[in-house]
């Protein structure tokens, strides 16, 4: 039964969708399948800020075009990996992507997908029953329709849309520095291949430093560097040294989570 409902759902959102025209040519998508929804979310090419409505929510009704401005303010940006915007109709999919929710609006920020979908083994003999109970419930158990929790990130600050986009940058930041961090420390990477001179810059520093640096002070260094940038305010103008202090700063962190974990063993 429930198999039969979910292309009728969808039938509907797209019918629903068409109303709305207006809305989704201001560059916010909106979702008229569940293929659409997790075909973008598990896209490793790019972030995905999402708004989960419905039609009754007063707060929706207020944040909607806050979300088209964020979106807007994003028209420009040449940042990688890029920001996709999509709105969910809760009334919907209120029994499949919105299952669960609390209440509405909620907005979610869904970072890349960095490992592949973790689909059922095809290679193994399948008994009848079961490829005609998979066949029958397909509709509503499509493998593909799957999303990490780990890489959902609910955003609860103000809706406005200056207060969004700093939220978005600073996850972007984070994840480029956390990436960075894992290319100085794999010793087969090269980092000139960087597609940019700054980063392939900041790789070879990385580098250097955890060449020269002393196994066994690494929690006084991390102490050092945390003390220079909470007294030290100006650094931020130097992107650069602030980059530098901050890649440190991740590496240390790795290299001791790596230290303790060793010394457990």
């Amino acid at each position: 039964m429930i198999a039969r409902l979910v292309p009728l759902l969808q039938l509907i959102s797209i019918l629903l969708g068409l109303g709305h025209a207006k809305q989704a040519s201001n560059g916010v998508d909106l979702v008229m399948s569940l293929d659409q929804y997790y075909d973008t979310v598990n896209s490793n090419e790019s972030y995905t800020m999402v708004e989960y409505t419905t039609s009754w929510c007063h707060h929706c009704k207020k944040l909607a075009p806050n979300f088209v401005q964020l979106k807007r303010l994003f028209d420009d940006d040449s940042t990688r990996p890029p920001v996709r915007f999509l709105e969910v109709n809760c009334e919907i999919f209120g029994s499949t992507i919105c299952s669960g929710f609390p209440g509405f609006p909620m907005i979610h920020l869904i970072q890349p997908r960095t490992r592949p979908l973790e689909m059922p083994d095809q290679s193994q003999p399948v008994a009848l029953w079961r490829r005609v109970f998979n066949y029958l419930t397909s509709k509503y158990t499509d493998p593909r329709w799957q999303l990490d929790p780990s890489r959902v990130i609910e955003y609860k600050g103000s809706r406005d849309p200056k207060s969004m986009k700093s939220f978005i940058e600073a996850v972007r930041k984070k994840d480029k520095l956390l990436k960075m961090a894992e290319k100085v420390l794999d010793e087969s990477y090269g980092c000139k291949s960087e597609s940019y001179e700054q980063d392939q810059q900041l790789c070879e520093y990385g580098k250097r430093f955890i060449q020269d640096i002393d196994s066994q002070d690494l929690a006084k260094e991390r102490l050092k560097l945390e003390n220079i940038l909470q007294h030290n305010d100006e650094l931020k103008d130097n992107l650069q040294v602030y980059n530098e202090i901050k890649l440190k700063l991740q590496l240390l962190n790795q290299l001791l989570v790596k230290s303790s974990t060793h010394d457990e063993l």
